[in-house]
């Protein structure tokens, strides 16, 4: 006989008023119990289990009052007991329009708070993020499943009945959150600075990860008051639960694999574990084996991949952040507290070079392509740029400051003065991460320092107090300080420039620079500040 009109006549003995009520297991097997959720206008005990056989068939009902189920719904107040039963497909038999309305009230908050959860994995990636819809149903359930062995078999027959190509009924939910512009929805969710805003302090997010356990504590206690006395007991239910075959477990989709990066070459998930190496391997087919040099300092874990075909030669640097590179920060990372802080762990290094470069290409201001990041590698690949670093630059000019060298001084100087316009700030503008192409283009490189923010003026600091190690001749460096400034100033702000003979500067670089060099930097650019 049909579920449907079964399902009819247990509503009908219900004894208090149903004001909605659904099927939510419609995939289960015929041999399988029918789950009904029966929400009613008011009930003696709040919430309640039942077990019923009607012409053969076995029923098995949730009933809650309508403002507990409702702050179920918006709060989770009984552990999501009887709204998670909304996050599965389900069949309608009463009040479709209420239930359709608590469910899209009940995705839109799992979406924010699997985003809140995404932003304590990866805060550094957020606004580069591209997410799939389906994320926000497997990363819940997932969570849900590790703790609640009935939560996992729900989990389970959902993606048996659901084929994993629709957002399991989070389109509306996601369309209402892209209205109030706290997403972006487009093929994929990308979130907007304006949610970021409204996300959790760092101090608030140590007790996200343990609001999924407080949901689960609820969850079984609602179990146990709920009076499932004909029903199983919970030690039955987490038994059944767990004997799950290892091949379902296996086939499991992972939600990060639903997460992806954006790069020149794609859309990269950011459980992409393939190092430059095996990159190389996936190129090889069109460009042939190429050639691997390692570049940069001791302490730098960076390549130049250069594959050949033809007449034609394809360059790419590949760069790995390892946490121990990191070392080579933390020396300057205490002598600079005060002035500018460091970051020295892999992951954020790489977040910040991914992130920068995109950010100053968005703004017209040249950065290298990515063409491959992996975040679980801590690797990122990008465009190698031929050049002359502006090392050498200073060098030559301080050796002879002929009016070419310092033009191309004036303009590095103009050329931070437009990133601090863009919001932006270099974090480490030592002169080697700046390159000047053939075509007279200037290209910042090694943006692991990088911010958006920061302060403009240890940029400014940085960059003339570093370049005054390369010489004792004051002379000289004057020159090329104030061909720096004069550059810096035709659109830079001087209040920066002024900020420069800080005694929190000049103490940084006191190990490196000459005394006479720093205190001539630190006047030059007192005057400079205060006359523009």
């Amino acid at each position: 006989m049909e579920v449907l009109p079964l399902a009819e006549r247990f509503l009908r003995a219900v004894p208090n008023e149903v004001i909605a009520a659904c099927w939510c297991n419609p995939g289960a097997k015929n041999h399988s119990p029918v789950s009904l959720l029966i929400v009613t206008r008011d009930g003696e005990r709040g919430v309640s289990r039942q077990k019923r056989s009607i012409a053969g068939r076995e029923f098995i009902s949730v009933e809650v009052c309508k403002s507990l189920f409702e702050r179920d719904v918006h709060r989770g107040a009984l552990g999501e007991f009887v709204a998670g039963m909304l996050l599965e497909p389900y069949v309608p038999l009463v009040g479709t329009e209420y239930l359709r309305s608590q469910e899209t009230d009940l995705k839109v908050r799992v979406i924010k708070e699997e985003l809140e959860n995404l932003d304590l994995r990866f805060h550094d990636l957020m606004l580069e993020l591209m997410i799939d819809p389906r994320y926000f149903f497997h990363a819940r359930m997932q969570r849900r499943a590790k703790i609640d062995p009935a939560a996992r078999s729900a989990y389970l027959r959902s993606l048996s009945e659901e084929a994993d190509t629709g957002s399991f009924g989070f389109e509306i939910a996601l369309r209402r959150l892209a209205q109030l512009g706290l997403i972006s929805l487009d093929g994929y969710v990308r979130v907007t600075p304006k949610l970021m805003s409204h996300l959790p302090k760092p101090r608030q997010r140590v007790t996200m990860p343990f609001r999924e356990v407080e949901l689960a504590i609820r969850r079984f206690a609602t179990y146990g008051v709920s009076g499932d006395f004909l029903g199983p007991s919970l030690a039955q239910e987490i038994a059944r639960g767990i004997d799950v075959s290892p091949s379902a477990e296996r086939d499991l989709p992972d939600p990060k694999s639903y997460l992806y990066l954006p790069t020149e070459a794609g859309l990269v998930s950011v459980d992409d574990k393939r190092d430059y190496e095996e990159l190389i391997s996936s190129e090889e087919s069109s460009w042939g084996s190429p050639s691997v040099r390692r570049i940069g300092g001791a302490l730098n874990f960076v390549y130049l991949l250069e594959f050949r075909r033809g007449d034609e030669t394809r360059r790419l640097v590949a760069k790995t952040f390892q946490n121990w590179y990191g070392l080579k920060w933390i020396p300057l990372t205490i002598w600079a507290i005060g002035s500018q802080n460091f970051d020295i762990l892999g992951e954020k290094r790489l977040a910040n070079e991914y992130r920068m470069n995109r950010f100053l290409r968005a703004k017209g201001l040249n950065a290298p392509q990515i063409h491959h990041v992996s975040v679980p590698r801590r690797t990122i690949v990008e465009e190698f740029i031929e050049g002359e670093g502006f090392d050498q630059i200073a060098k030559e000019c301080l050796a002879d400051p002929r009016q070419e060298l310092l033009g191309r001084i004036s303009a590095i100087g103009n050329e931070m003065a437009l990133l601090h316009q863009a919001g932006a700030t270099l974090g480490d503008s030592k002169p080697d991460n700046a390159i000047l192409d053939e075509d007279g283009r200037i290209w910042f490189v090694d943006l692991e320092q990088s911010s958006e923010g920061g302060n403009p003026a240890w940029d400014l600091a940085e960059f003339l107090y570093y370049c005054g190690h390369y010489t004792l001749r004051w002379a000289r460096m004057k020159a090329m300080a104030k061909a720096f400034l004069e550059g810096y100033l035709t659109s830079g702000e001087a209040k920066f420039v002024r900020e420069i003979s800080s005694a929190r500067y000049k103490r940084v670089f006191s190990i490196l620079t000459a005394p006479h060099i720093i205190m001539g930097i630190s006047k030059l650019c007192e005057s400079y500040g205060a006359s523009s």
